[in-house]
């Protein structure tokens, strides 16, 4: 099968073994850190489904990124005085994460402790969907007809697949907005 490998990794999959009912369905799985990437179809003649989860590893893991994700987010705010750009703002919410972890649970590992910061820090941004996309170099382009509709991308090795989200009609101004400043161009229909 293709994910085989000569060293297995474990995973925890938790709450996400629903995308998982049927095993046949599976195309393919890989890990983009800190994501476990699952290609899925189910028909012959359906697209493949791409799912982006988080990378656990225990049921431990599954409750520690649970309580993080439900604390306080003034605990995890950036104190900057000036504008920092989306990449930076990331960098600067996975050191908060990793130190506030490193505090109470000094026995956390540190690549445990950056990859549940990352996914503290990908969870809180409007792009969270779309950054297993972004962090897959298999993913060649992503596409967005409308809102309310399937994301779907082309993948190097299997074409035309579709992703397990869409992205709703109220969710459109703040993504405009954060392209418009991140880009610094006007987005209109004709770009």
């Amino acid at each position: 099968p293709p994910w085989s490998s000569d060293g297995w990794e474990s995973v925890f999959i938790g709450n996400f073994g629903n995308i998982l009912s049927d095993c046949a369905d599976l195309v393919d799985v890989y890990i983009v850190d800190p994501y476990v990437i699952f290609l899925l179809k189910k028909r012959t003649e359906s697209p493949i489904t791409f799912f982006g989860v988080p990378l656990l590893k225990s049921s431990l893991e599954i409750t520690l990124l649970q309580d993080l994700l439900s604390q306080d987010t003034d605990l995890f705010t950036l104190q900057s005085g000036t504008r920092l750009h989306y990449t930076e703002r990331q960098c600067q919410k996975i050191e908060l994460v990793s130190a506030h972890l490193s505090e109470v649970l000094p026995e956390v590992s540190d690549l445990t402790r950056v990859r549940l910061a990352k996914l503290v820090a990908h969870q809180s941004s409007i792009l969270r969907d779309f950054i297993p996309l972004f962090l897959d170099n298999r993913v060649e382009e992503i596409f967005l007809d409308r809102p309310d509709s399937t994301v779907y991308f082309d993948h190097s090795r299997y074409g035309r697949c579709h992703c397990g989200f869409t992205i709703r009609s109220k969710e459109v101004p703040r993504l405009i907005t954060l392209l418009r400043s991140e880009s610094n161009l006007h987005l209109d229909r004709r770009n």
